[in-house]
């Protein structure tokens, strides 16, 4: 599990919360985790990146700048489901979106 806490573990103070998979990362990423934030979400930056994810994506907002992301639950958690207790359990992707605001809306006849 990869969690973003949105506070520094040393001292306490808040942070921002955020996942990121840097511009310097390579093209094609794996992860093998359930990533969860709590603050400002996953951002996937750099140019044409896919990112694959063998587990789960818990967070407020996802900024894929049009990046590629794939998910597949890893079923082996579910040998284990003290590791997934707060994780959604689904073979099938789930996205719930709580609000969507566009930023700009065109129709055509075309």
């Amino acid at each position: 599990m990869i969690f973003a806490a949105g506070q520094d573990i040393i001292d306490g103070s808040e942070k921002e919360g955020k996942i990121v998979i840097n511009t310097d990362s390579a093209d094609e990423i794996k992860i093998q985790a359930s990533l969860t934030a709590s603050g400002k979400g996953v951002s996937l930056e750099g140019p044409g990146k896919t990112v694959n994810i063998l587990g789960s994506v818990q967070a407020t907002e996802l900024e894929s700048n049009g990046k590629h992301l794939k998910i597949a639950f890893d079923e082996r958690l579910q040998e284990e489901p003290q590791l997934v207790i707060d994780a959604p359990k689904t073979q099938k992707p789930v996205l719930y979106l709580a609000s969507f605001y566009p930023l700009e809306w065109r129709e055509s006849d075309e």
